[in-house]
């Protein structure tokens, strides 16, 4: 009896170290989960859907941002044409070689190569190998043709939402949210197509269904059917059904059985 109630006792106590990394672990997910809703709560906030349609038809200008022009110089004596030296094909200005023989640096020089700077602040050192300002003849241009603020080669897509109104709403769109690019008329023909169907009549239990709804398998194979032919102009629509409620129309995709979109007028 008295083995019995250790092995009883010893399996208890085993249970329980083997259960207490997972209680901790489920613990500690919580309380992640928590702080994930918590501050995305308090700090951004997700967008309405007609916040969220509008970003979405925004313009997108696929073009790149581009970087700082260089303007070919010139030689018209008004300090276009950068100056690399002072002296008759000296290349230390008036010093006479000094640099080259030893002597005191001139003013500019640097160990590496004579470092010379263009009337708009651009330098360049003529020891490093690269290809300058100096070297080719150009000098920047005092402002682009092109200033739109952004980094250099971003596009609309790639643009850091602090430069765009666009991105910085879609960047805080849930996923499953993100509303289709149907313009305004075109949700007009659907609404207007779909509700002019009497064969079809408005199901009860789709009027609380909304964008990024699961549909329950009875309602994506009873309840959901095929958009009207005279819609299949619209390609966003093509693989789509829908179910038709009271005051709107719930475009689903099939194969997920999930509501991608609600059209309301």
């Amino acid at each position: 009896m008295k083995s019995s109630n250790l092995n009883l006792l010893s399996a208890t106590a085993l249970a329980v170290i083997l259960a207490a990394p997972l209680t901790f672990g489920i613990a500690q997910a919580a309380e992640g989960a928590k702080n994930a809703i918590d501050t995305t709560a308090g700090g951004e906030k997700i967008p309405t859907t007609e916040q969220a349609r509008a970003a979405k038809l925004m313009p997108d200008d696929p073009n790149p941002v581009p970087g700082q022009a260089l303007v070919p110089a010139t030689s018209d004596g008004k300090g276009d044409k950068p100056a690399t030296s002072s002296g008759d094909g000296d290349p230390t200005t008036k010093t006479g070689g000094q640099a080259a023989v030893g002597g005191a640096m001139s003013p500019g020089a640097s160990a590496g190569g004579a470092n010379t700077s263009t009337p708009g602040g651009a330098s360049g050192s003529s020891g490093t190998g690269g290809v300058s300002a100096e070297t080719t003849g150009a000098r920047p241009a005092s402002a682009p043709a092109d200033s739109r603020p952004g980094p250099i080669g971003a596009t609309g897509q790639t643009m850091p939402s602090k430069f765009s109104q666009r991105n910085d709403i879609l960047d805080r769109v849930p996923i499953m949210a993100m509303p289709m690019a149907l313009t305004l008329p075109q949700r007009q023909r659907i609404y207007q197509s779909v509700m002019a169907d009497t064969a079809q009549q408005p199901r009860a239990d789709a009027q609380a269904l909304a964008p990024a709804t699961i549909l329950s398998t009875e309602q994506a194979l009873n309840e959901t059917q095929a958009l009207p032919e005279s819609l299949n102009d619209i390609d966003l629509l093509k693989g789509l059904r829908y179910i038709k409620a009271k005051d709107k129309v719930l475009l689903v995709w099939p194969a997920t059985r999930i509501v991608v979109d609600a059209i309301t007028l």
